[in-house]
């Protein structure tokens, strides 16, 4: 997950990863709000897994998907790059 790849729902199921549902869900659509509720749904799992240092990391993924979803690069008239948001 840390490398921006991002199992499908279908395979944290099969493998029972389901705590690690809503955090996927979370980073692919940059939604911080559900990824602080997975994180503090699923604490005790994740520190027992050694694992929660890692999701906190996954925060600035989400935060940078949140950024390209409300920021898209094109470009202007003159052919030159320009920041649009929304």
């Amino acid at each position: 997950m840390l490398r921006g790849i991002l199992p499908r729902e279908a395979t944290l199921r099969r493998h029972s990863l389901t705590e690690y549902t809503d955090v996927a869900r979370a980073v692919r659509q940059g939604d911080l709000a559900l990824f602080r509720a997975a994180l503090s749904t699923h604490e005790a799992f994740f520190f027992r897994k050694h694992v929660y240092i890692a999701m906190e990391r996954l925060y600035f993924l989400v935060y940078r998907r949140q950024l390209k979803k409300m920021c898209v690069c094109s470009l202007d008239s003159r052919g030159e790059s320009r920041l649009c948001t929304f």
